[in-house]
């Protein structure tokens, strides 16, 4: 079963970054529905060892998608939206969409490097300093000390390789390895795309901060 979500998943990430290239702009439905899939999926991969970045991840799509209820016809897609707090000058307001989106994409690109991290580790067992070290190269900049001593203790739970693999892997059938490799790696591929054209938005408009 699980296998399946993943795939379907890994779908509609990908169908995101398409429609982002194809009319420039993120469609906000469609890119909520896709982030939706990964806490679920983070959960089978790291157990409990990521219970607080899957936490994370819901707190800021459920932002997300109060802010799109509340103006729709305005807020279609992730840029409009987010032009709309720039209008309105509410950025940094309580709770903004702009400040959540920014999270959820340095979230995401953390979930892309420990994704790949698994996949790329060949012969190693152990996670903890492959988690560490994608932690470092994404969140631990914009985290203070009490964050960072979460991820920290977190990385010494979390699963061996093997059991990564096979969790990902068990839907009650036959599988191998090598098709959930494919699949973190095409997943993975997806995520940074969308990353990428999040990250351009927000450098182009200067709504980077700490």
């Amino acid at each position: 079963w699980y296998q399946r979500r993943v795939r379907e998943a890994v779908v509609s990430t990908q169908s995101t970054g398409d429609l982002y290239l194809k009319a420039d702009a993120i469609p906000t439905v469609a890119f909520l529905d896709a982030c939706a899939a990964i806490p679920k999926l983070l959960i089978t991969v790291g157990g409990k060892a990521v219970i607080t970045l899957s936490l994370d991840i819901s707190n800021n799509i459920n932002k997300i998608q109060v802010k799109q209820k509340l103006n729709p016809s305005k807020s279609d897609t992730l840029q409009a939206m987010i032009h709309l707090e720039i209008g309105t000058m509410t950025t940094h307001a309580k709770h903004s969409a702009t400040t959540a989106l920014l999270w959820l994409h340095r979230e995401l690109a953390f979930v892309k490097e420990f994704l790949l991290g698994v996949a790329e580790s060949h012969g190693v067992s152990d996670m903890s300093a492959m988690f560490i070290d994608c932690y470092g190269r994404t969140l631990r900049n914009h985290h203070n000390v009490m964050s960072r001593s979460v991820y920290t203790v977190a990385a010494k739970a979390i699963p061996y390789r093997e059991d990564m693999l096979r969790a990902l892997g068990h839907d009650g059938l036959a599988h191998t390895d090598t098709a959930v490799l494919t699949d973190i790696r095409t997943y993975s591929s997806a995520i940074e795309t969308v990353v990428k054209y999040i990250e351009t938005f927000y450098i182009n408009n200067k709504l980077l901060m700490s």
